[in-house]
């Protein structure tokens, strides 16, 4: 019997609901043309906009048809994007991913999707479509997926189904003309194929998942579809229209790691480190391993392209999209942060802060730290040094501690510095870089981050716990 679960996707409307609002936190430079926007890609109408995922089952017809006839959906398929020709001039249909998404960005924009909503089955199919589909603004509020990885399920729901004529006449009839041929070779291989990509789509939406139904029992089959549909019929909304999403730049030795940590607990925001994501991407099952192994074999240096698809991807997932965050450790450069900055389009920064130290700063705080590699506690012989006399001769200076390196990183800091203040100052829609004195002491630098982070996503202080 297989298990449909079904995800109500929250973190990615964060429209607030009236165009006042829009007009009044935004204030964009053009707004006839602004409100344009936002009507035709259907930020402000409260409609369903829904994923159904899964292998080609009568189940998952059974749910696209009673969803859409039910509700009122455009039902949208990758065959009816075929462009229509004339029976002379046959083209086939649309097969690479940008070429998909492009036709299925034009497709619910327009004034059907946007009136009464959508509803898309089958598709994406891979996690690098899904990505893609967000990269063009198409954002589902409902994702409904089978959750079963046993072919049981397989015949258990078709034969279920076929057992109430009603129920397989609506099916066949309006939605699934190859139901006579679920059981062929094509068929296996797409289950094979969808169960091997379902949970890298899902992945996209993790912490999503709201209810899951089962569906398969003849006697209750109608009224898991009623829950389905009441399901679908919901919506929720994030209690703040607008987000921090932060990028923190710094020498080593500036506190941006200790700002992080502290500014990520007090707003609820994702810490993101940049170059633990780098590690994790090298190293998990995906098409980016295969490009770090292929570099790591030549002396070149990992192309900026490649870098910004990592940080993206993260930025870009439901968690960080639902909660905001705050990154460091990159962007390095100006063309980095040019490329990011295009990447996140949708989802965009709203405030770089620079933690402005001096090398003497810097040294002062780092040069002096050692390490336990016995305990991996780590000292500072002016402010925390060790007081077991067993351990002073085990302590170490890391590498990146030394004066040598410390210096390094200050002098590469600076040579990018400059350029990538004047981009977030005069090349976005307003200035957002903010400078802080990070030779002040702790307390000081977090209060003037935390006030830049407050004017700038507009958001009200949350409440202790």
């Amino acid at each position: 019997m297989p298990a449909w679960s079904c995800m109500a996707v929250t973190g990615v409307d964060l429209a607030p609901p009236t165009l006042l609002e829009h007009l009044a936190i935004d204030r964009p430079p053009n707004p006839i043309e602004f409100l344009y926007d936002l009507v035709m890609k259907s930020a402000v109408f409260d409609v369903p906009r829904v994923y159904v995922l899964g292998p080609p089952t009568v189940d998952r017809k059974l749910v696209c048809a009673a969803l859409a006839s039910k509700m009122n959906l455009v039902y949208l398929t990758q065959e009816s994007l075929k462009p229509e020709t004339s029976s002379e001039q046959k083209r086939p249909p649309p097969s690479g991913p940008s070429e998909l998404v492009r036709l299925m960005k034009d497709r619910v924009e327009q004034a059907d999707c946007v009136r009464t909503g959508w509803l898309i089955e089958a598709f994406p199919k891979t996690r690098r479509q899904a990505f893609a589909l967000r990269k063009a603004g198409i954002f589902p509020t409902h994702i409904i997926a089978r959750m079963t990885k046993y072919f049981v399920g397989y015949y258990t729901v078709y034969t279920v189904v076929i057992d109430d004529p009603v129920i397989t006449q609506r099916v066949t009839l309006r939605s699934c003309p190859e139901v006579s041929d679920i059981l062929s070779e094509e068929g296996l291989r797409e289950m094979v194929d969808y169960l091997g990509h379902v949970d890298l789509i899902l992945d996209l939406h993790a912490k999503s998942y709201a209810k899951k139904f089962r569906i398969g029992h003849h006697e209750d089959a109608e009224k898991s579809i009623e829950r389905v549909i009441e399901f679908v019929r919901t919506r929720q909304r994030p209690p703040e229209p607008y987000l921090p999403r932060v990028l923190l730049f710094g020498p080593y030795g500036s506190g941006c790691l200790e700002m992080a940590r502290r500014l990520a607990k007090k707003f609820h925001l994702v810490e993101v480190d940049f170059r633990r994501e780098l590690r994790s991407a090298a190293l998990k099952d995906s098409p980016l391993k295969d490009k770090f192994y292929d570099i790591m074999r030549t002396s070149e240096p990992v192309p900026d392209e490649l870098l910004v698809q990592v940080a993206s991807e993260r930025l870009l997932q439901e968690e960080c999209v639902k909660s905001g965050w705050i990154m460091y450790n990159f962007p390095d450069s100006k063309v980095q942060v040019e490329l990011l900055v295009k990447a996140l389009e949708g989802f965009q920064v709203n405030r770089a802060v620079f933690l402005d130290a001096t090398l003497e700063t810097c040294l002062e705080r780092m040069e002096p730290r050692r390490w336990d590699p016995s305990t991996g506690e780590i000292y500072h012989l002016k402010l925390r040094p060790c007081t077991e006399p067993k351990a002073l001769n085990r302590l170490i200076q890391m590498p990146q501690d030394s004066e040598d390196s410390v210096k390094a990183d200050h002098e590469l800091y600076h040579a990018h510095c400059l350029d990538v203040k004047t981009f977030f100052k005069h090349q976005m829609q307003e200035d957002i870089a903010v400078e802080v004195d990070a030779n002040s002491p702790e307390e000081a630098v977090f209060e003037m981050i935390q006030g830049a982070i407050l004017k700038s996503a507009k958001m009200k202080m949350p409440q202790e716990d």
